[in-house]
């Protein structure tokens, strides 16, 4: 499955890390990541706030 992008319309398997910050929400008053992606073509940035409430720890094997 692939999405595109929603300025250049290329197709996107993956986006780029920018950055991340964990921060305190203000309307629940949980923790949560504040996530910065980019295209990896035009280099458009997105953003999204996950709750750490909603990360599942990862086997030592997965990658």
């Amino acid at each position: 499955m692939t999405l595109k992008c929603m300025i250049c319309k290329k197709p996107i398997k993956f986006l780029d890390p920018i950055s991340s910050y964990i921060t305190e929400g203000s309307v629940n008053g949980g923790w949560n990541i504040y996530l910065i992606l980019a295209c990896p073509c035009c280099k458009q940035k997105y953003n999204t706030f996950i709750p750490t409430g909603e990360f599942t720890l990862l086997d030592e094997d997965t990658e």
